[in-house]
């Protein structure tokens, strides 16, 4: 294990994460490293946007691991890391907002409330 692996870990663990979270963090921190194949610490603002990109239009993942994985990388660069946001601030994906319309169908609108 790496001191960087074991630095995130304790960060982690420091603020009370559960063991789900830790291993989930680690994972996305990992997936990045591959990707790039190179030492985490050492990836930019702009791959870390390229990354977060290549999971939602490459690997086609949902918004919802998309953002997990962006919350791993926002803490594993500001906490374990500690650059400042500004240096690593990438967005995460919405979730596409739903009307009550389209959730229950034209039946539900056409009753009366």
């Amino acid at each position: 294990m790496t001191e960087l692996r074991r630095k995130l870990i304790a960060d982690l663990r420091i603020r009370g994460r559960s063991t789900r979270t830790i291993e989930a963090y680690v994972h996305w921190v990992a997936e990045l490293a591959g990707h790039y194949r190179r030492s985490p610490d050492r990836i930019g603002r702009a791959e870390l946007e390229s990354f977060v990109l290549h999971l939602l239009e490459q690997r086609r993942l949902s918004p919802s691991s998309v953002r997990q994985a962006v919350g791993a990388l926002r803490f594993f660069c500001g906490v374990t890391l500690g650059r400042r946001r500004e240096q690593y601030d990438i967005p995460a994906p919405k979730e596409r907002q739903t009307t009550l319309r389209e959730s229950y169908g034209e039946t539900w609108s056409n009753h009366a409330l």
